[in-house]
């Protein structure tokens, strides 16, 4: 009886850092801010694919990038990573765990009056009217380009997607932003294409 108390656990924690840049004539002090993950812990991702070479061709890539880093200084050391010796397949029909059936089930319900979108979107013209009939947050994207085609960083325009979580009475195809960024030679790609799940209708 009373209030159950659940542990939360602890996937990852931040870190500040203090650093010193030495590049002026005087020495300038700034933090730095990184997300340690736990032992065993790190990220997932969920890819589709139609075909075998188009798989091996994004793990290729994934391994690529696991050496040069994302998300931070990569001089520094930063965000590199190593992908699991093995990928986990995920089916409707009994997978190799309860979660991954769980959510392999809710990837293919297209019928639920609830989809829920996992990851931002920005809908075409023609969703709007889906849009309205559904719960949403707007949220704002923006941030720094990094280029071997710039010198420095470049700030790229903000956008307003609709935020992870969002629900509708179906799904949302969303689309690919092309942006053209001033003192960029090439455009910039923002993924507005939705990937959502079909919540029970409880």
């Amino acid at each position: 009886s009373g209030d159950r108390q659940f542990a939360v656990p602890e996937f990852a924690a931040p870190l500040v850092a203090g650093r010193v840049a030495l590049r002026e004539e005087k020495p300038l002090p700034y933090y730095v801010g990184s997300y340690v993950f736990s032992e065993h812990s790190g990220l997932y991702f969920i890819l589709g694919v139609e075909h075998e070479e188009e798989f091996t061709l994004i793990k290729e890539l994934l391994l690529s990038l696991g050496y040069s880093g994302i998300g931070g200084k990569r001089s520094s050391g930063y965000g590199k990573f190593e992908l699991p010796d093995d990928e986990l397949m995920l089916y409707d029909d009994g997978g190799v765990y309860d979660d991954d059936t769980a959510i392999a089930l809710m990837l293919y319900n297209e019928k639920s009056k609830y989809q829920m979108c996992l990851a931002p979107v920005c809908p075409k013209a023609d969703e709007l009217a889906v849009v309205k009939q559904g719960s949403y947050k707007l949220i704002k994207r923006g941030g720094f380009i990094t280029s071997s085609a710039a010198k420095d960083n470049i700030k790229r325009n903000s956008i307003y997607m609709l935020q992870e979580g969002s629900c509708f009475p179906e799904r949302l195809r969303g689309q690919m932003l092309q942006q053209t960024v001033d003192g960029l030679a090439h455009d910039v790609y923002r993924d507005g294409i939705g990937m959502f799940v079909g919540l029970k209708n409880e």
